[in-house]
């Protein structure tokens, strides 16, 4: 199974054994865990245990597997070449085969938001999981979204629950962030999720944030990544053809100037067309 070329010879093994042949065989790579993540975690491995996944897929014995699988649940997750592995059962297993498996994943949801392999991996669960199972798991990412919003990782996270155009969530994320859209707007993952979020329904909490104060929107407009959030506000507002668009407007014209050079430039040549500002 480890080999380059064994794991071809596995595979046609795989293909001609009947079910006591291919009980054994189950139980033999399943019966110490140590040697099955070193299975999952080899390339060539991996491939053998996903040709045994696709074997046993209308069989009780995939429970060996999955067992597996969750007993080492945040490890393998976290791992690239395993985390495919899970994905195989939760693309080619029954619902009821990887119930286990969504369950893990909820537990250790945050955990896994916050890594990098983790985070991949908790996206590909939240596209295939369904029911009750994906509310409790969507549910849990947006009651915690302020800190995920902030982390190198997380946000992704995040920004894939309000991708989802779920009203429920993206409305609970929505909420949830005011009082902290002006500190996210500057940094690179949190601007990304802001600009999402003046993509909804509940746009105007974004804005009013900015508007509290001439001087944070000016910040934000003149941030390396903040004045891309200005940006989407400003567009979305003339393009729905919301009073805010003049709001904004009226904060930022008086300041032109000061937006004239670095990041701001942008915001700028998005209100002037490019044009530079006439002298007084």
């Amino acid at each position: 199974m480890l080999d380059q070329h064994g794991r071809h010879v596995f595979a046609e093994l795989i293909d001609s054994l009947n079910n006591q042949q291919l009980k054994l065989i189950t139980y033999e790579i399943t019966k110490d865990l140590s040697n099955f993540i070193t299975l999952i975690f080899d390339i060539h491995g991996s491939n053998s245990i996903k040709k045994v996944i696709r074997a046993l897929r209308r069989s009780h014995l995939i429970s060996f597997v999955t067992n597996n699988l969750c007993a080492a649940f945040y490890l393998i997750m976290t791992n690239r070449t395993g985390s495919y592995v899970v994905s195989e059962c939760l693309n080619h297993l029954r619902a009821e085969d990887n119930n286990l498996l969504y369950e893990a994943a909820i537990a250790c949801c945050l955990d896994l938001a916050m890594d990098h392999e983790g985070s991949i991996a908790l996206i590909r669960v939240i596209n295939t999981i369904q029911g009750l199972q994906r509310y409790r798991l969507l549910d849990i990412l947006s009651r915690n979204a302020v800190f995920l919003s902030q982390d190198p990782e997380g946000n992704y996270v995040i920004q894939k629950v309000i991708s989802l155009n779920n009203p429920l969530f993206t409305q609970k994320v929505c909420q949830l962030l005011i009082g902290h859209y002006v500190t996210i707007s500057l940094q690179k993952g949190g601007s990304h999720i802001v600009e999402k979020c003046l993509d909804t329904e509940w746009k105007s909490w974004i804005i009013e944030s900015f508007l509290s104060s001439t001087n944070t929107l000016l910040h934000v407009a003149k941030d390396e990544f903040g004045n891309y959030v200005i940006q989407k506000a400003l567009k979305v507002t003339r393009q729905s053809g919301s009073p805010l668009y003049h709001k904004l407007l009226s904060r930022l014209k008086p300041h032109l100037r000061i937006l004239q050079s670095g990041y701001g430039r942008n915001v700028f040549n998005l209100i002037t067309g490019g044009q530079p500002v006439k002298k007084v």
